[in-house]
């Protein structure tokens, strides 16, 4: 008994912090607020349960044993940048019945510290089909969260879109709301949003939309919940992952045309060649539901939906 009380007094953990960096030692105590860790490096050190990421307890064989010398001069762990980078390209060209070309880009930059996390989200989609353009468009999504709680943290983003082809040339979304870490584990991370915001679309001014808009612009009122799923395999240098959002209107400003939901989603799998380099294939779906209410005409319904599946290049720093 004595032997295994001293066992758990002595069992090593890892802290890992929201700013990325990492400690280990012996936790000797802990509240809801603050958690007393003893390094082998320094005097015990007080941290906020606001500044911890995540907590993982070492097993005896997973901590090499290190002489008394060592132990008096080791240095904590080299810090992690608080800034990190993602970028992905997808760019084909096929010739014969049909000629079609695309270039697909998106990016991902991300700032981390103590409890703050900003984000900035780049996508610019270019396909031709027969020497006409199919899509052509480009996405700007900036963020940030602000960590209440260990998983809980409130979120502010925005959505600015121009697409070049569609009618609804331009889109403003601003939403908000709290946000859960489901969880927080190396192999498997998963966080929950539930946000309320404002849609701004803007229309081109063409012969049919202006005999069907009182304006060029339409505000919507919405709620949607968003998530975003990592899963790495344990043996393998393979990850999943699938991030969206489902959104439902809280408002119709238009009396003849009823959009009852959107989903926005995008699933694949990335496979790293390198700790930098990664092949992905991405799977996305896009479906828009809405009914059309036409004067002496019966309610119609109709679904909107965008199907593409990419093979792309990306690189992480």
């Amino acid at each position: 008994m004595c032997t295994e009380l001293q066992a758990q007094q002595t069992r090593l953990s890892r802290l890992q912090l929201h700013n990325g960096d990492q400690l280990t030692g012996q936790i000797l105590t802990q509240t809801a607020d603050v958690v007393t860790l003893q390094p082998s490096y320094s005097t015990a050190i007080v941290i906020q349960r606001a500044d911890i990421k995540q907590i993982q307890q070492l097993n005896a064989g997973s901590v090499k044993q290190l002489d008394h010398n060592k132990v008096m001069t080791s240095t904590p762990a080299k810090k992690a940048s608080d800034w990190s980078l993602e970028i992905d390209v997808s760019a084909s060209s096929r010739h014969g019945k049909q000629n079609a070309s695309l270039l697909n880009l998106t990016g991902s930059a991300e700032y981390q510290k103590t409890a703050w996390r900003g984000v900035f989200d780049l996508l610019y989609d270019y396909e031709m089909k027969e020497q006409a353009p199919k899509t052509h468009q480009y996405k700007l999504s900036p963020g940030i969260d602000y960590y209440l709680e260990q998983r809980l943290f409130w979120r502010l983003t925005s959505d600015y879109q121009y697409n070049y082809l569609a009618a609804d040339y331009k889109n403003i979304d601003i939403s908000t709301g709290p946000g859960y870490a489901v969880f927080q584990e190396k192999q498997l991370q998963l966080d929950l949003s539930l946000m309320a915001g404002l849609k701004r679309a803007s229309f081109r001014d063409t012969e049919p939309l202006r005999n069907l808009l009182a304006s060029t612009s339409l505000s919507y009122h919405f709620a949607a919940l968003e998530w975003d799923l990592q899963y790495q395999f344990e043996r393998w240098p393979l990850e999943f992952y699938s991030e969206g959002n489902l959104m439902k209107l809280l408002n119709q400003p238009l009396s003849y045309l009823s959009f009852n939901y959107e989903l926005v989603s995008n699933t694949g799998l990335r496979y790293r060649l390198s700790d930098q380099i990664r092949l992905s294939w991405s799977y996305d779906y896009n479906l828009t539901d809405m009914e059309a209410y036409l004067p002496r005409q019966p309610r119609v319904s109709f679904d909107i939906k965008d199907l593409r599946q990419k093979l792309s290049i990306g690189a992480s720093f």
